[in-house]
């Protein structure tokens, strides 16, 4: 509207003949062509679908298994952690289609721990999420240290599609200590 206008004062000083009608049609015509021209570079460049991580404790607290907690597998697991994944999606209506968590880099080296994959039914509370809105998962992760201590690092990965079809993933680090 303002390049309309813009040009619009630029085309009275040229033709000063033109009725009040005339330059309104002018305008408008103008602001419609910029806004059509525009149209294109801003769908391309319209902001992907966004979704953040944080936890309702950034460190969670890491206890010893036992049985009830933790399933065992053929290296007895020593220690599982509990806290809840808050997705915040800022841009657009979408879906969580996983949650995922994993050891982190530098626990992967050492001692690796399992890679746990929540889909459909195993992820607890609501699977879609409006914009500007905030959804807590419930999470566990359980593992074993090399040297018997909690300290690891849990990478946690959100895989999310919005409305269009656009997908994302939300990383984060949560702290087991």
């Amino acid at each position: 509207m303002i390049a309309g206008l813009v040009a619009g004062v630029k085309a009275m000083l040229a033709r000063p003949q033109w009725s009040l009608a005339k330059m309104f049609g002018f305008v408008i015509l103008v602001a419609f062509s910029y806004g059509g021209l525009t149209f294109e570079y801003s769908r391309h460049n319209a902001r992907p679908p966004g979704i953040s991580l944080t936890f309702d404790r950034y460190v969670g607290t890491a206890v010893r298994c036992v049985a009830a907690t933790c399933h065992q597998t053929d290296l007895p697991l020593q220690w599982t952690v509990h806290g809840f994944v808050q997705v915040h999606s800022w841009v657009r209506v979408g879906t969580i289609d996983a949650i995922v968590l994993s050891s982190g880099e530098v626990e992967r080296l050492t001692l690796p721990g399992p890679d746990v994959r929540l889909t459909g039914n195993e992820i607890i509370g609501v699977h879609e999420i409006a914009p500007n809105r905030v959804a807590s998962y419930p999470v566990q992760y359980s593992y074993r240290t090399r040297d018997g201590n909690p300290p690891r690092d849990v990478l946690v990965s959100v895989e999310f599609t919005d409305a269009t079809g656009r997908q994302d993933v939300g990383r984060e680090v949560w702290r087991a200590r």
